[in-house]
Parts: C-alpha cells; structure tokens; sequence
C-alpha cells in the first residue's frame, strides 16, 4: 500500500483524509445519481401521460394506425389511378360523338323521314347510318367509317352528319 501512495504522491499521515475525501466524492455522486435518476422517472411519467389521448389510447399506438391507414389510403388510390386511366383508355374507343341529320329523301315524301346518323369515337371511327323513307319503301344503309373516312362514297347528309358529330363534345 505504501509504494501505492507514494506513487500518486501521498504520504501516509494524509492517506486517511483521501480516504475521506473519496467516500465524500462518491456519496456526492451517489446523491447526484439519485437525483437524476428521479428526473429520468419523473420525466418518462410526465411523457407517457404526454403520449395518451383523451380516451387514454396510447398516441404512438394512435400514429402508427394512422401511418397504417395512409399506406392503405395510397394503395387504394394508386388502384383508382390505374382503373381510371383504364377506364379513359377505353372511353377513347367509345361511340361518343354522334351527329344526326334529318331530310326529304323524295320530292314525294314530307316530313323528313329520312336520316343519316353518323356515331365514332374520338378517333373518328364508327358507323354512319341512313334511312330513306319513300312512300312504298324504305331503305337503310350502314357505312364503317375509320378516321372520319369510308371506302364508299358519303352523300351530302352522311358528310353533314359527320360534321355533327364533330361538333360533339
């Protein structure tokens, strides 16, 4: 013990007053220790009163359900996102636009009986209809049309009519 004190410095009539001083030292901290280690408690209550709600439902409990809620929430609406541009894809091809003209085929006939109704989708392909009304007969035709064009030849009603339907919004 005594090359102990003599190498930190210490002469053995002082050693008893270090000795003190130590046991001084470590009561202090250990009264430090407790103080803080009241604190630490005092303040982990104050937060777990802090991180209830009024119903007394824990708020990180309460967050993770809303963070559990939002993940859903965007699942659901990138399903709605890929359904909707689906759903414009195919109102694209849709018949939307239709355009109908009504006219005397004959000089006979009044009322305008006949008529030619053109239907396409934004495209401009379709179909367009014609109905001539006489008095003894009647006649119907259909005529694809594939960009606003068909492979026969369109009379002056059926072009009218496609007119129209551009018009269509």
């Amino acid at each position: 013990m005594n090359s102990v004190a003599a190498n930190l410095g210490i002469s053995l009539q002082s050693l008893p007053g270090w000795v003190l001083a130590l046991c001084l030292l470590q009561a202090v901290t250990l009264v430090v220790l407790i103080s803080v280690f009241r604190q630490q408690t005092h303040q982990a209550r104050r937060w777990q009163r802090l991180l209830r709600d009024v119903s007394g439902q824990n708020l990180l409990e309460l967050l993770e359900q809303s963070i559990e809620m939002n993940r859903r929430q965007e699942d659901h609406l990138s399903s709605l996102e890929t359904r909707v541009s689906n759903l414009d894809a195919r109102m694209n091809k849709s018949i939307r636009k239709i355009g109908l003209i009504k006219y005397d085929a004959f000089p006979d006939v009044g009322g305008q009986q006949s008529f030619a109704l053109a239907m396409m989708d934004d495209g401009g392909d379709g179909a367009v209809l014609t109905g001539q009304c006489g008095r003894s007969e009647s006649r119907i035709f259909a005529k694809p049309l594939t960009e606003k064009q068909a492979r026969v030849a369109l009379t002056q009603e059926e072009l009218a009519a496609i007119q129209a339907a551009e018009g269509w919004d």
